[in-house]
């Protein structure tokens, strides 16, 4: 998204929207705290060997730091925060069509066994609500660290 934006900045003279650093920020924070969270926690074990280890950690801070020092969003906009859970949601669908053909997950993040229609249903809400708020928070400190910058300068 970064190379993409440098292009389009070179060869059109114009930023890409906020609004796709912030779902890239909390698709790829939301790869972080599960990842990272679920390993620290005993909840899951990811094999942070090799690239895994930049792809799901360092990777992830760079990007969330790269969107609230450089492309965090001026204002608050309603459209934004609702749409910031947007690539993970289109994900979570993703993996359940598959689920419904092949009977599991990628990730193995819910029980197989226990799956329905109504608890998918409840799990997107869910994650829904939870990235909404994240993407919220993402623009609240990004605005608070443009801020601090514009008031130094």
């Amino acid at each position: 998204m970064f190379i993409a934006d440098a292009v389009v900045v070179t060869v059109m003279h114009k930023e890409l929207p906020g609004v796709l650093f912030l779902t890239e920020a909390v698709t790829i924070g939301i790869v972080f705290i599960v990842s990272v969270g679920g390993t620290l926690s005993g909840f899951a074990h990811f094999n942070f060997s090799g690239g895994m280890f930049f792809l799901h950690v360092i990777n992830p801070l760079l990007v969330i730091g790269a969107y609230l020092f450089f492309k965090g969003e001026k204002d608050v906009r309603l459209s934004s925060v609702l749409l910031a859970p947007a690539f993970v949601m289109m994900y979570l669908v993703f993996d359940y069509i598959r689920f419904l053909f092949t009977g599991s997950f990628v990730y193995g993040l819910f029980p197989d066994e226990e799956m329905s229609l109504i608890i998918a249903l409840l799990i997107g809400l869910a994650a829904y609500l939870v990235l909404t708020v994240l993407g919220f928070a993402f623009i609240m400190g990004g605005r608070a660290i443009q801020r601090k910058k514009s008031y130094q300068s």
